[in-house]
């Protein structure tokens, strides 16, 4: 007990203290002149007969309430071991044990894992992906099932069940933002849109929090993480732009290289100092004032979407090196069989986009046109 302050004790280590026979700090070292004193908070001298009383009552009562504190803590342990042995829902923490009672052992649905439906819960039907607000229910007569009734779109609906599922989490695209059926959302990468048919788990009984995705009428999942809200803004390429990546001028953008018209409101185009093989910054992307303008952090300039290509311009140098590439390296589809042809150009696989008999013959024209194309160029330059 050394160094415990008598008021911080325990009724037995208070005691214990008084008839350890040591002088506490009023000199005293008779038991019930310490114990006096210690209940008192003053010298033994000081005290007189009634506060002695008090003194003795008020350890009783220290007593009394251990006892009971002891017991309740008891309990408690009991409780949550028979909650652990017997397979309970388990109590929320801090709860009370009637609420506790309340909670899981009134008779009323509940969720697929388990865990009793609560008044105020929004809940789902396993046939329905409404979301409803529980606001009371009831046994039917055999007892065999539990009626709850819902605030939802069909108000006041008696519904009939044993169990309900939980509204799905929230999942969030990459705009932050939450996905909803019916909604179309795109993909960050290629700007490709489709609706939400449905959002659920990849695989059955996967955890609803960790896997849930999207799903499109045709069946095929897709990551949120992927997609967001707004249609992206497409350069030539068909590609989606970003603020901080690299671009270049298509032959559209090239031809007004050099110089600017501002005159229609915001101004279609301003490429002063820019030359037509530039490598340019995509500094801001469309907004609401400016609907068709694309910044560039190059000159202060900017033009339309469409004047932009993530593709840099041909080179006599790239076009010498591409002529002693296999067929294969020229079209990036090594060891791809061709029935699973990833290259398309317009839609199409190089042979179909040329009418060739093969992608041989297709490499052929595709470097005869980059030829033709840059000498075109070079004569406007």
């Amino acid at each position: 007990m050394t160094g415990k302050d008598p008021k911080d004790m325990t009724a037995g280590e208070l005691l214990r203290w008084a008839a350890n026979g040591e002088d506490d700090e009023h000199g005293n070292h008779i038991a019930v002149h310490k114990l006096v004193s210690a209940l008192s908070g003053m010298a033994y001298e000081e005290t007189g007969f009634d506060r002695d009383r008090r003194n003795i009552l008020a350890l009783a009562d220290k007593i009394d309430a251990e006892i009971e504190a002891a017991r309740s803590n008891h309990l408690a342990e009991l409780v949550e071991s028979c909650i652990e042995m017997h397979g309970y829902t388990s109590r929320h923490e801090g709860e009370r044990f009637d609420r506790w009672i309340e909670r899981c052992f009134i008779p009323r649905p509940r969720y697929d894992d388990g865990e009793p439906v609560q008044f105020g819960d929004e809940v789902k039907t396993h046939n329905s992906w409404q979301t409803s607000r529980v606001t009371s229910f009831r046994f039917t007569e055999d007892g065999s099932y539990v009626y709850y009734r819902w605030v939802g779109k069909n108000d006041g609906a008696s519904v009939c069940g044993e169990h309900v599922k939980r509204p799905s989490p929230e999942v969030l695209l990459a705009d932050g933002l939450p996905a909803k059926v019916g909604e179309t959302v795109y993909r960050v990468d290629t700007g490709k849109g489709f609706e939400i048919a449905r959002i659920a788990p990849m695989c059955p009984g996967d955890d609803m929090s960790e896997t849930l995705v999207l799903w499109g009428d045709d069946n095929e999942w897709r990551a949120a993480i992927d997609h967001t809200h707004t249609p992206p803004v497409l350069a030539a390429d068909g590609l989606p732009l970003r603020e901080g990546e690299t671009v270049w001028l298509t032959d559209e953008g090239a031809r007004h290289a050099g110089d600017s018209d501002t005159m229609a409101e915001a101004g279609p185009y301003a490429l002063c100092g820019i030359g037509a093989n530039d490598r340019l910054t995509v500094k801001a992307l469309p907004s609401r004032f400016y609907p068709n303008r694309v910044d560039l952090m190059e000159e202060g300039a900017w033009c339309p979407a469409s004047w932009l290509t993530h593709t840099p311009p041909d080179t006599q140098e790239r076009i010498d090196i591409d002529v002693r590439k296999s067929v294969d390296e020229y079209w990036c589809c090594v060891g791809v069989l061709c029935g699973d042809c990833p290259v398309k150009i317009d839609g199409k696989t190089p042979a179909q986009r040329y009418n060739a008999p093969g992608c041989e013959t297709a490499k052929t024209i595709d470097l005869l046109r980059r030829q033709r194309e840059l000498d075109a160029r070079k004569g406007c330059e």
